[in-house]
């Protein structure tokens, strides 16, 4: 198939993953396979360094009104051939297809376990135009780089699907999904960005109940936006009932239980989350995050570098690790890592800013000048939380308490992670943290 066409083949594959979970066999997401996309290595290395017995290769063609699939079963170790077979539908029939494809594959793994992991449903059907405006939002939407470009024509190509059938649930939940990832990139505020993520995921529920994607979707309108950590925790266990292999839910699940408290929970769904996808880059980045919050920064740090070997040019993996290397009190890497972001980062007054503060005092200096130019250019993000870390890193806890206060005033999307980030530790004790925890409701 051509180029033009991989959102549409990306789109078939992550159905047939979804399906052979469904059937009940363990199965690696479809973000850390690509990684072997153009890779030369043999199957058996593949199949080693993915923990799997076996692998599926496929092919894709695709007509104005068909679709076919070729698919082989490939032995992890002896590199044979154990099965192969062809199906082919109409375009309206792709969501049946993907299942007939992962059923194939699954009778020819283990043929007793068919058809014992759900009852028989009817024929999947969709409009293919529909189907087709929903995929491209979806290629769109989950590209790594979070352009915003990128997201708003996710956003127009959910727009049409819903134009042209105002049922389709998954689009509906793309649009949610649009809305808190726009929000927590800080391109919208959140009073401009939570209604319609919030409406967006409420109206996909009530077309589909069964839509793991709708539960996902409503789980962080509910801990993101409305700050309801048991409503979003039910949200979550039922995306995870319908949709077990979904690792993203999983990951984001396991920061609401770090907000609640529960880190040994926390942690099995992460290491569940890796297990499921374990090259994904976005999961590398929320593991990342993870280990931050239980105090484990070596090993936080090794987790934002195999982010940033994938995305070398981004600069929020940049600022953890340096973010990482303050709160270990390793000042001099801390400091390498600052300017390293400053470069990646691209922002002249903010260099300009840093380079002069550190000419005056040094690393800590710089920070400090850093945290001044952010302080005072508004225009640079909607982003009290960013402000509040930079003041807290310049060890500045009068104006960290006031950058924190704003957030929750704001309902910044970060703050339900105020009580549980280490970079806050330093104003635990003090009254007016000790409100906003309150104000919040978060468990203490």
């Amino acid at each position: 198939v051509d180029s033009t066409q991989a959102y549409f083949v990306d789109g078939v594959h992550e159905a047939v993953i979804s399906d052979l979970a469904d059937e009940g066999l363990g199965v690696i997401a479809r973000t850390s396979v690509l990684q072997y996309q153009h890779s030369a290595k043999p199957v058996r290395v593949i199949a080693r360094e993915l923990g799997v017995d076996a692998l599926v290769e496929a092919s894709l063609s695709r007509t104005p009104d068909s679709v076919t699939v070729r698919a082989r079963l490939v032995d992890g170790r002896s590199e044979q051939y154990l099965w192969h077979r062809t199906y082919a539908a109409s375009l309206v029939q792709v969501p049946s297809l993907a299942l007939n494809v992962a059923r194939g594959i699954a009778r020819a793994i283990a043929p007793r376990r068919v058809g014992s992991q759900r009852a028989a449903q009817p024929e999947r059907r969709v409009d293919p135009e529909v189907y087709d405006d929903y995929l491209k939002g979806r290629s769109y939407l989950h590209r790594p780089t979070y352009i915003r470009t990128d997201l708003e024509t996710a956003r127009d190509y959910f727009e049409r699907a819903i134009a042209r059938d105002s049922t389709y649930a998954p689009a509906w939940a793309g649009i949610a999904s649009y809305w808190t990832t726009a929000r927590q990139r800080g391109y919208y505020t959140p009073q401009e960005a939570t209604p319609p993520s919030e409406a967006a995921a409420y109206k996909a529920v009530a077309l589909d109940s069964t839509l793991a994607e709708a539960h996902v979707a409503l789980a962080t309108a509910k801990l993101y936006g409305e700050w309801d950590w048991h409503g979003a925790e039910g949200e979550f266990r039922r995306a995870i009932a319908l949709k077990p292999d979904d690792a993203g839910a999983r990951a984001f699940y396991a920061h609401l239980l770090l907000i609640l408290h529960r880190p040994e929970d926390a942690l099995r769904q992460m290491n569940r989350a890796r297990e499921l996808d374990p090259l994904d880059p976005l999961l590398l980045w929320i593991n990342g995050l993870t280990l931050t919050g239980l105090g484990r920064y070596d090993d936080a740090i090794a987790q934002y570098r195999k982010f940033l070997a994938r995305t070398p040019n981004g600069p929020g993996a940049t600022y953890l690790v340096w973010q990482t290397f303050d709160l270990e009190g390793r000042f001099a890497q801390a400091d390498s890592a600052m300017q390293r972001w400053v470069v990646v980062n691209g922002d002249s007054g903010i260099a300009a800013a840093v380079a002069r503060g550190h000419r005056q005092g040094g690393y800590l200096g710089a920070v400090r000048a850093g945290a001044d130019y952010r302080g005072a250019h508004e225009s640079i993000t909607y982003d009290p939380w960013g402000k509040a870390v930079w003041y807290a890193t310049a060890r500045d806890n009068d104006s960290t308490l006031t950058w924190l206060e704003r957030g929750v005033e704001q309902r910044d999307p970060a703050m339900p992670y105020l009580d549980i980030h280490p970079r806050f530790n330093q104003v635990h004790g003090d009254p007016r943290f000790q409100a906003l925890v309150k104000r919040m409701k978060l468990p203490s």
